[in-house]
């Protein structure tokens, strides 16, 4: 049976039928699924919201020794942080994803599907559910109409407004990046913010002045009116 791996320990198997990627930020939630999954004789991989570079090619290796691959992104939505760890999860790992979230349908919802996600699922979702989508998409009817698909992605349209390219400037940055940002929105300073992190100030300003430049801006403040400008979602229908 196909064990469950961690991204940085990713082993190749003899060539398994099917694999998913499994991308969730609160550990416990991330192993359960890849525990359970794994008793259900799919094959697991575990990936960070903010897999890049050499972890990509870590993953690409790995859906080597599956026959099919398949992407399950678990998020609570309940952030601006993770709809756009999201956003980064689902354009930069090309396999067919599934969401599972906790917030009812709304703009956000409709924001993952433009970025690229086959269906987004309730959290209520029984395992067995889940399984048989991955197993046989075919035969699983989806959780979304395309009637409601394509409401849900209008009705983000509608919110972010003419905002992509700062949204897809949003979903550049790195997990770490987009928390400070959120902390500097809340009114911390840097020195705060390396206090509460226990790292060292400097390393806070390397930071800083890395998610300016992703973001175009050219001081904190203008990062903070960007955040503010992209968080609009928030606000449900």
């Amino acid at each position: 049976m196909p064990r469950a791996r961690q991204l940085h320990r990713a082993q190749l198997s003899p060539r398994e039928p099917l694999g998913v990627v499994v991308a969730c930020r609160h550990t416990l939630i991330r192993d359960t699924l890849l525990a359970a999954l794994d008793e259900h004789g799919i094959a697991t991989i575990a990936v960070p919201e903010s897999a890049g570079g050499r972890q990509l090619d870590d993953v690409r290796r790995w859906s080597g020794s599956v026959q099919r691959t398949y992407g399950l992104l678990v998020t609570e939505l309940d952030d601006a942080a993770q709809l756009f760890e999201g956003i980064h999860v689902l354009s930069t790992i090309p396999v067919v994803w599934l969401v599972l979230t906790s917030l009812p349908a709304g703009p956000a919802w409709g924001a993952l599907l433009e970025a690229g996600a086959d269906d987004v699922l309730p959290a209520s979702t029984s395992l067995e559910e889940l399984t048989a989508r991955i197993r046989d998409p075919g035969a699983a009817a989806a959780a979304l109409s395309q009637r409601e698909r394509e409401h849900l992605i209008a009705s983000w349209r509608r919110i972010s407004g003419g905002q992509q390219a700062l949204n897809e400037r949003l979903a550049g940055l790195s997990t770490r990046e987009m928390e400070i940002l959120e902390e500097l929105h809340k009114g911390r300073s840097v020195r705060m913010i390396a206090t509460r992190a226990g790292v060292a100030e400097g390393t806070v300003r390397t930071q800083v002045k890395s998610l300016l430049k992703k973001l175009g801006a050219n001081s904190q403040l203008q990062a903070v009116a960007y955040y503010r400008e992209a968080t609009s979602w928030l606000i449900q229908e």
